[in-house]
């Protein structure tokens, strides 16, 4: 794909913010088109076919809900199609979480800041382009053993009696072993999600708590916004996205999976496990030991020992 194949769609009301969006994401190199009414979505969205879509929640005529529809009922929303982000002047969180139930992959709060628009573009871009192998194929038979193997060794850290603070650790360390990252770190956060602490690392076990500047960390942002992991792989090998870097040199998107910790409805906060920059591709193993590692980090939320839970949550 070329630079300028990257497609944005932008719809909402107001001129003069699609077109300033639409002047900005063209001057960085994408391919934009914006719409001011309903009339031409469905047309625009089936012969233009864009990756990304930015839409008012209430665009007059096709709401973000319907369009959400639309998009489902034809499979066009998926890791190959498009890429939904619903715009809003307020940030509700009934109609944050209906719209991402709905499909839609992130939700951005008006007014918009330019720099946070690239932010996301370039984290989106570079999620869910994964080639998983067959798992039955005979070439996994190796990986299938070692992936069973380690999430019983997962499972069997969890078990232990041990003070909190120690499986988690345990549990981090040996999943970086595993997957020969170069860190894998917890992060807690406040129950409005506008606060993070990396509370544990995989290289610092005496790691007590560090707060974090959110607005430097977009992929955590996502992830606790839109309650969904996110998988990235290097903006660095990227071809599509590399006009970009140069706008984003404060951010780093080296390969990484980032997963929300949920203990039962509530969100804990988030593990990150960070891969070496000369790590290409991420495994359906990679991900699947991520996914177990997360959720017994959330087990860990429900054992009834407050004291030592207070140092950490």
């Amino acid at each position: 794909m070329k630079v300028n194949e990257v497609r944005v769609l932008i719809a909402d009301g107001d001129n003069t913010l699609s077109n300033k969006l639409s002047n900005y994401l063209r001057d960085s190199g994408f391919s934009t088109k914006v719409i001011n009414n309903s009339y031409l979505m469905q047309k625009t969205i089936l012969e233009w076919r864009p990756h990304f879509i930015f839409i008012d929640l209430l665009f007059p005529g096709f709401y973000a809900q319907k369009l959400l529809k639309f998009l489902n009922e034809r499979k066009l929303i998926g890791p190959d199609g498009v890429n939904v982000i619903v715009m809003s002047n307020h940030n509700a969180e009934m109609n944050v979480m209906n719209c991402l139930s709905a499909g839609a992959e992130d939700f951005i709060v008006k007014p918009l800041e330019m720099i946070d628009v690239l932010h996301r573009l370039a984290l989106l871009s570079r999620a869910k382009r994964f080639n998983f192998e067959n798992i039955l194929s005979n070439n996994n038979e190796h990986q299938v053993k070692n992936y069973f193997q380690m999430i019983n060794l997962l499972t069997q850290a969890t078990a232990q009696n041990k003070p909190v603070r120690d499986l988690r650790f345990e549990l981090i360390r040996m999943v970086s072993l595993a997957l020969k990252a170069v860190r894998t770190s917890v992060y807690v956060t406040d129950s409005e999600k506008k606060r993070i602490a990396v509370v544990h690392s995989s290289d610092d076990q005496k790691l007590s708590r560090i707060d974090l500047d959110l607005e430097k960390y977009p992929e955590l942002q996502y992830v606790l916004r839109t309650e969904k992991p996110l998988f990235i792989e290097s903006l660095e090998k990227d071809k599509t996205m590399s006009f970009i870097k140069h706008e984003i040199k404060s951010i780093n998107f080296d390969c990484m999976m980032v997963l929300p910790i949920m203990s039962g409805p509530k969100l804990r906060g988030c593990v990150s496990i960070k891969m070496p920059k000369e790590y290409r591709k991420l495994t359906f193993y990679d991900i699947k030991i991520a996914e177990v590692t997360a959720q017994l980090l959330a087990i860990t939320w429900k054992f009834d020992n407050p004291k030592a839970l207070k140092s950490v949550a």
